[in-house]
């Protein structure tokens, strides 16, 4: 009896040191820098002349809003042209901040746009412990969107480019909120659940259960929200806003086939799709600029 008693014991503390290093993982991973960020573009090929000059801008505004559970959220608006309606607005991915996304303030830059960078909640210099998969990022967000239409006025064409996390957070925004002309969701998830399936089953080789509901019991106890809740896919269908889809068909992080999933739900006529081969985890901007960038103004004049 004290044998099996010590067997059920050694499980279990396995299963919860299991469970608490994938909280630690999904919510908790260690933040990058600005320095590291600036790596991770030099690596991928992104760092150039062009976006150093965009560093060196000296006239970005540092905006801080209170969010609604009062914690200070940092964003940083590139006022280019104070003639020009249009803004984007640019999403960084979980673990990343705002400088990630150097490369693609030049992409709108040339396009005409206004950007807004932000740094999500408990990344960058936002205040915030938690990242929440896009349930309270897009809470935040609604509070810049106010800002801005606010600032410039109602009748300024709005859009959002965000990655990965990011990109989850732009469809959930639009489902939920609206404000916006268009989203670009580069290596999005469609699903909060599923994306943590993918985690625990691909990457790790553990089963569901019972891994899934302890962390989302310890994710709902700390966090204050579920990965239940957070499934742009589940609204999407319904949402006219329109939406362009990237993703890499290499990546490992999340699977290629959420953005497929997406894009045939939805069978919205001004969409776009663009499956970048052998691309890895928010690589298909480095990957193929020319595809990219061909594909975003075909899509830009359809809207």
């Amino acid at each position: 009896m004290i044998y099996i008693l010590g067997i059920i014991i050694i499980i279990v503390s396995l299963i919860l040191l299991i469970v608490n290093y994938a909280f630690k993982q999904s919510i908790l991973a260690k933040r990058k820098d600005e320095k590291k960020a600036i790596e991770v573009l030099k690596r991928r090929g992104l760092y150039d002349n062009e976006l150093q000059e965009i560093l060196n801008y000296r006239e970005v505004e540092e905006i801080e809003i209170d969010s609604n559970d009062s914690i200070v959220i940092k964003g940083y608006l590139y006022n280019f042209n104070k003639e020009s309606k249009k803004f984007i607005v640019l999403l960084h991915g979980y673990s990343a901040n705002h400088y990630i996304q150097m490369p693609f303030v030049k992409m709108f830059k040339d396009r005409g746009y206004n950007v807004l960078m932000i740094d999500n909640r408990s990344h960058g210099k936002s205040g915030g412990k938690f990242a929440s998969y896009g349930k309270f990022e897009s809470e935040d967000l609604d509070l810049f969107i106010n800002m801005l239409l606010n600032r410039f006025g109602e009748d300024i064409w709005i859009g959002l480019h965000g990655q990965s996390m990011g990109a989850s957070t732009a469809i959930i925004y639009a489902n939920k909120y609206g404000k916006v002309n268009f989203v670009i969701s580069d290596c999005g998830y469609s699903d909060g659940k599923g994306i943590i399936k993918y985690q625990l089953n691909e990457k790790n080789k553990l089963p569901m259960f019972p891994f899934y509901n302890l962390l989302n019991n310890k994710v709902i106890r700390k966090c204050k929200f579920s990965f239940d809740e957070v499934s742009p896919i589940k609204y999407i269908k319904e949402n006219i806003t329109p939406i362009m889809f990237v993703h890499g068909t290499s990546d490992t992080t999340v699977p290629c086939k959420m953005s497929e999933d997406m894009y045939k739900v939805r069978k919205n006529e001004k969409d776009k799709l663009l499956l970048v081969e052998d691309a890895e985890h928010m690589m298909c901007y480095a990957k193929n600029k020319k595809g990219y960038l061909k594909t975003l103004d075909e899509f830009l004049s359809s809207v």
